[in-house]
């Protein structure tokens, strides 16, 4: 074994080796900028002029896009490249990679958008071959004024970032591999049932592309943080990529812990399409392992976990969440249900001993917290689940065990989440923003309608593509016939406590997907339903409903393999219920091969920065018909200032600014910053002295300026101490935790020894 891993390390460490003197003879070829000389280009419909090419609005008569601008070809090899172009527009345009004879196909790359508020665009492509055709198109769509001022190619140093990763995966599945062939058949026959569990659930992942409702906005999230990640600036808070350079502040809000890992392949160099299909197979691959494990300790059975993780990885509404309505947050939530009802498992089955309730409420507050840090929303629901399932088990809460263990899992819940839950608090009541409202605005949360029909949750074989509320909404075929087994078992008075405890539950959950609930009437008379109901549909309840009659349906199967009189066996029932799974997914996979409309997605400008949905995170002051599209007269890009005030940006990296300030004035004078203004920018001078910010008439970033100004200002965004604070608290926490972890590891194995 010794020697077999000693083989392998130097095998690795060679291959690193030859791929480090291979990047260093590379390299150097690398370098070169290759500029393109506007007066070598060419256009069919304007001249050049005043050393740059320049188009007036209605100056063309046209009536669709045209190639405006076109440069002459180049020969490229293969690799990275990134293209810099430098321009002045009102109104977003669009650039093309090409190359002609058929080439486009070796071009891993789309038009990108030119946006109106900046003046510098920055696109990184792939060549997957050599070509000597290749040309940038400026196209233009008759709209705004547009001149184009400068443009250059260079080689992207992401051809070497992706020969690192690359490598880096080589080298795991070599360990992988090592792994897998020197450990127990048994332990070795669940990965590859975990793997190939993860590879059928990820099967819309190896088609072209991507879809999904919120596809744009998540893809946007994640090109938030690799902006701000390649600005030095971690953790985020506020990006500076949305909104066209103005900032939003996504990362206060919305929990994105677990998108940090698609922002680094970023930064590696895959494109943002590739990034998130595998941040998806990896969610695919973390809820069916963590699945297996929570339901083998919580029915001692390996074979029914298997089948039990089988049954809620493809549960109908799952795959829809993921495929169809692309809802980040939600399916990166439910990768934790199954430790949420592991952790409630253990506190009312096994509760004895401070150690155990440690120990539990770990659990409890680890699933918990992994919901927070992936959607707010989702937390809601599931609190509203554990309030309806303590209701019902009233008689174990005043267990002073019970209550111990859910001390702790609050305590532990707060202290890991307190990173994120102290800056969103921060901003929801001392930042006036558009959600804080809704909250509390009555007209916006009659959901009731919005409810599915009783007649959605038996539709199994409903085309799942379509707007929210016409697609497939449903457990599934299977964990639907557990719930009705579980009512038949409780009307016949042959349930068992955790049966009925099951079925009580998801019945009233369900109840409350449908337009049956009364979530109108309570909303209007119960401030706690009015903010309750902002999950804005109750059919999100599904995904949680989904965990519980899994859990439901592995009891019945435990129940039924004790009745004896009953004859069934067991090992045909699971290879059935796995064919069906099997089958159902398969046929999700066939419509979406037939309905999908899937895009490709590679860089930040292929996405509108635009995309806030209803901009609940915007600063309610806003003129919010005008936010919403690139084509808002509002935003200039530039900074807004009184008569006989200048302004040059010296540099700007982000949200932050360094700009020299001139006042000819006698008076002091105010300046507009092209930054929304959330809680965290700080303006000061060269030497030091505090400006102070107040909002401009729409909320942006304002300052004034003394008489006769001459000097440096800097604008940053610097989160308060506080915050500082609560991520210090949250690391300490994390290093406690493991520790206990690392302690009672050592226990277990020690007594496994002794036996």
């Amino acid at each position: 074994m010794k020697k077999k891993a000693t083989i392998i390390l130097l095998v690795e460490l060679i291959i690193l080796l030859i791929a480090a003197i291979y990047l260093y003879i590379t390299a150097k070829g690398n370098t070169d900028i290759i500029e393109i000389p506007l007066d070598k280009c060419y256009s069919d419909y304007i001249e050049m002029n005043n050393g740059c090419w320049s188009v007036k609005a209605g100056e063309l008569a046209i009536d669709e896009d045209v190639n405006l601008v076109i440069t002459p070809e180049m020969s490229l090899k293969k690799g990275f490249y990134t293209i810099e172009v430098e321009y002045k527009s009102t109104y977003g345009q669009y650039v093309k990679p090409t190359a002609t004879n058929g080439n486009s196909v070796f071009i891993k790359g789309s038009k990108f958008i030119v946006d109106k508020n900046l003046t510098h665009a920055s696109y990184t492509f792939e060549l997957t071959e050599n070509i000597d055709n290749f040309r940038i198109q400026y196209e233009y769509n008759g709209v705004g004024d547009y001149s184009i001022y400068a443009a250059n190619i260079h080689h992207s140093n992401c051809t070497e970032r992706m020969l690192w990763l690359r490598l880096f995966i080589v080298v795991l599945i070599i360990n992988f591999l090592f792994i897998l062939f020197n450990i127990s058949p048994e332990k070795r026959y669940d990965i590859v049932v975990i793997t190939l569990i993860t590879i059928l659930t990820s099967l819309p992942l190896f088609y072209k592309g991507l879809d999904g409702h919120d596809i744009a906005f998540h893809l946007m999230r994640i090109e938030g943080i690799t902006q701000e990640l390649r600005n030095g600036e971690f953790p985020v808070y506020v990006s500076s990529a949305w909104m066209g350079g103005y900032g939003y502040p996504t990362s206060v809000f919305y929990g994105d812990v677990l998108l940090y890992f698609p922002a680094m392949l970023r930064l590696f160099g895959v494109n943002v399409t590739s990034a998130y299909k595998i941040y998806v197979f990896i969610v695919n691959m973390a809820t069916t392992s963590l699945s297996v494990t929570v339901f083998n300790r919580m029915f001692k059975d390996i074979h029914l976990a298997r089948l039990l993780a089988l049954v809620y990885v493809t549960s109908s509404y799952r795959l829809v969440d993921i495929y169809v309505r692309a809802a980040a947050g939600e399916y990166s939530a439910a990768i934790f249900f199954p430790l949420i009802a592991f952790a409630i498992w253990k506190i009312y089955k096994d509760n004895s001993g401070l150690k155990k309730n440690i120990y539990n409420g770990i659990i409890l507050a680890i699933g918990m917290a992994g919901i927070i840090l992936s959607h707010i929303l989702t937390t809601e629901m599931i609190l509203v689940v554990l309030v309806v399932f303590v209701l019902i088990n009233i008689k174990y809460l005043f267990n002073i065990e019970v209550i111990k263990a859910y001390v702790f899992g609050i305590a532990f819940t707060i202290l890991l989440s307190i990173f994120f839950v102290v800056p969103f608090l921060d901003y929801y009541f001392n930042v006036p923003v558009l959600i804080r409202t809704l909250a509390f605005d009555n007209t916006s949360s009659k959901i009731q309608n919005d409810g599915l029909s009783l007649a959605d949750i038996f539709a199994f074989f409903n085309n799942p593509f379509g707007s929210p509320g016409y697609m497939l909404c449903t457990p599934g075929v299977i964990l639907v016939i557990a719930w009705g087994v579980g009512v038949w078992l409780f009307i016949k008075r042959r349930a068992n406590t955790s049966i009925k405890l099951l079925t009580i539950s998801s019945t009233i959950i369900l109840l409350m997907t449908t337009n049956i609930f009364p979530w109108n009437r309570l909303a209007y008379n119960f401030k706690a339903f009015n903010i309750l109901a902002q999950v804005q549909f109750p059919w999100r309840y599904i995904l949680i409903v989904s965990m519980l009659l899994s859990v439901l349906l592995g009891n019945e199967i435990v129940y039924l393999k004790g009745r004896e009189d009953l004859n069934i066996e067991m090992s045909r029932l699971l290879r059935g219920l796995s064919i069906i799974s099997i089958s159902m997914t398969l046929l999700f996979v066939s419509y979406y091969s037939d309905y999908a409309n899937r895009n490709m997605f590679f860089d930040l400008y292929n996405l509108k920065t635009y995309g806030v949905s209803s901009g609940e995170y915007l600063r309610t002051s806003y003129d919010n018909g005008e936010l919403h599209v690139s084509e808002s007269d509002f935003f200039t890009g530039t900074f807004n200032t009184e008569d006989k005030i200048d302004i040059t940006i010296l540099q700007r990296c982000g949200k932050n600014f360094d700009i020299e300030c001139r006042n000819y004035n006698s008076k002091v004078g105010k300046v507009e910053a092209p930054i929304i203004n959330y809680k965290g920018y700080k303006i000061y001078d060269e030497n030091g002295v505090v400006i102070p910010i107040e909002d401009s008439d729409n909320c942006l970033v304002q300052f004034e300026v003394p008489s006769n100004y001459n000097g440096i200002i800097y604008i940053r965004f610097i989160e308060p101490w506080y915050w500082k604070v609560a991520l210090y608290i949250s690391l300490s926490c994390i290093f406690v935790i493991c520790c206990i972890g690392l302690n009672e590891r050592r226990i277990t194995q020690r007594t496994d020894n002794k036996h």
